[in-house]
């Protein structure tokens, strides 16, 4: 066994995988990290296109209160009524020109304090009309919650899916890694060796000279899990370099490894580590269905 293992490292050496692996990491972690810098900006648009949504519907709000109040054949109490209300209001305006301030500045802690006073003063203002002005009671106090915590924590604000942050990147690029397709697509690549010498002259050598000849499969599915291991390694070191280098924060800060994912309640650490056994998970058994169908194929064709 021994000897064909080390018969498939000369092969996967011969054929290149030896270099072409860390450069294909190197490639497809520069497009990822494209795609999210590019991402991390339209984030950042969406932001401010968010607030000033909120605030035209306060400001047409606002408005109403103003010629209500303004207006002579309205009655004393409801332009007491609408004062108070007015009163309710402006403070919610205060605190979205503020959010668009931070996010222009690029300040997160000034950003999540405005979030976290625009929130309260909406539901002060939403429980004294019985009514919803932006959003529902419980993601308003969801994310208050969460913002509280990351400002007390001194965790920055970043985009679950686009960050160019090293942790956040990381765990992106590995949850990327992690799913059905991408590890498809790997096994796909890694199986190239397999599959050329399988249909080749060198299937008909090593069945007369390989028994059983499952052995000869077992020895390139070694190298192939672990070639996709040396890849996971090799493209998450390039990822954590180009965060180091030229990742940016959303507004300002960066994310420790022990910070939370938001909607996970699970850390960043955590969460990358899950991705990669899950990659490992699919790759594993993937891999070891190729290798039986190709094989049984390769009999059958034989046997014709």
């Amino acid at each position: 066994m021994r000897t064909l293992i080390g018969f498939e490292w000369r092969r996967l050496h011969r054929s290149g995988f030896a270099w072409g692996l860390p450069v294909l990491a190197i490639v497809l972690v520069g497009l990822f990290f494209w795609f999210s810098q590019v991402g991390v900006d339209q984030y950042r648009q969406e932001l401010l296109n968010h607030i000033q949504s909120n605030d035209e519907i306060l400001s047409q709000l606002i408005g109403g209160y103003r010629q209500t109040i303004a207006d002579d054949l309205e009655t004393a109490d409801r332009k007491a009524e609408a004062k108070k209300d007015m009163a309710l209001a402006v403070p919610i305006g205060d605190a979205l020109d503020a959010q668009q301030q931070a996010v222009e500045d690029r300040s997160t802690p000034r950003y999540l304090r405005a979030v976290i006073a625009a929130n309260t003063r909406t539901i002060a203002f939403d429980n004294a009309l019985h009514r919803v002005l932006l959003q529902d009671h419980h993601t308003l106090t969801a994310q208050t919650k969460l913002y509280q915590t990351m400002l007390a924590r001194g965790w920055a604000l970043e985009d679950t899916h686009y960050t160019t942050q090293p942790v956040g990147f990381l765990v992106s690029w590995q949850s990327w890694l992690a799913q059905p397709l991408a590890v498809l697509l790997g096994v796909a690549l890694l199986s190239t060796t397999w599959v050329t010498a399988l249909f080749t002259n060198n299937a008909d050598l090593m069945a007369t000279t390989v028994q059983p000849w499952r052995r000869w499969a077992l020895a390139n599915w070694f190298w192939a899990v672990l070639s996709w291991l040396a890849f996971l390694t090799l493209s998450n070191a390039a990822g954590w370099l180009a965060g180091q280098w030229l990742g940016t924060p959303l507004l300002s800060g960066t994310t420790p490894w022990h910070a939370i994912v938001p909607g996970t309640g699970q850390s960043y650490w955590i969460v990358w580590v899950q991705e990669i056994g899950i990659s490992l998970l699919w790759f594993i058994p993937m891999y070891g269905i190729l290798l039986l169908v190709t094989t049984y194929a390769e009999k059958w064709g034989r046997q014709r």
